[in-house]
């Protein structure tokens, strides 16, 4: 994990290759404590990966990480980049599946992914944490934003609607999202319907993801996706650590589309 062996061999093999697979690792630390000051990747990982690059030939990384280990350095090398955790015994037939294509990958960030040791905003930020260093508000600048994911397909969103523009006390409003595999094979998409309560007692979040749900489409086929939400889906802990929802405009947020509602 942390020195160069066999490097040569290892380069010699790669010009035989039509594509490499890198594997990066770390020792697992889910039993003992995770020992270490610092989340950057081992610099002989990261060598690794610039010299199989050097190659010219397209480099596939496979991260086995319990945590988000500080890759900036090696991603824009990387063709492609598959996140697999700490996969456990079967977990490389899994990896191998999705890598040539068997499964179709649909799997989200559960979190957000920083690009730099002490870059840890995470994407339920408050307005001010995007001011940065240097008085610009791009302080957020994650390597992957929470959420985020990738498919051997595409799917294209449109009409991000709601059933009622008013929410009230004992009320539901229906949010639909209407979204098309624009791609050549079947996957599977996680539509994502985020929030953002314009006006609040205690600062809010840019965005809160408040609803989500996963849809299997074949190539060129649309469905909508509906959700049904209360008031109690924007509540939140005031100053009086009571948990509330208060009135005021809420923009919804659905791929690139959003709409506003008012909770009454």
């Amino acid at each position: 994990l942390d020195s160069l062996i066999q490097i040569e061999e290892c380069l010699r093999l790669a010009e035989k290759a039509d594509k490499i697979i890198v594997c990066l690792g770390e020792m697992p630390c889910t039993e003992i404590p995770g020992n270490i000051d610092d989340l950057t990747l081992p610099e002989a990982q990261q060598q690794l990966v610039k010299k199989l690059a050097a190659t010219g030939k397209p480099v596939i990384l496979v991260c086995c990480f319990n945590r988000p280990r500080i890759i900036h350095a090696i991603t824009k090398l990387a063709e492609g980049i598959v996140y697999a955790y700490l996969p456990s015994d079967e977990g490389g037939r899994a990896i191998a599946d999705a890598l040539i294509g068997k499964i179709n990958p649909s799997g989200r960030l559960p979190f957000t992914y920083p690009a730099a040791t002490n870059a840890l905003i995470h994407y339920d930020r408050k307005h001010a944490e995007d001011i940065d260093v240097d008085f610009t508000t791009t302080a957020y600048r994650p390597e992957f934003d929470f959420g985020y994911g990738l498919s051997y397909t595409s799917f294209a969103y449109n009409r991000l609607s709601v059933d009622d523009s008013i929410l009230q006390d004992g009320d539901s409003v229906v949010v639909s999202v209407d979204v098309e595999n624009s791609g050549s094979r079947a996957g599977q998409e996680v539509v994502q319907l985020y929030y953002h309560d314009l006006v609040a007692s205690i600062t809010p979040s840019v965005k809160k993801l408040v609803a989500f749900r996963k849809v299997n489409l074949d190539s060129g086929e649309r469905k909508q996706v509906r959700f049904v939400l209360t008031k109690k889906d924007f509540s939140f802990i005031n100053r009086q650590l009571q948990r509330v929802t208060e009135p005021g405009d809420i923009d919804l947020m659905a791929g690139t589309f959003h709409t506003t509602i008012h909770v009454q």
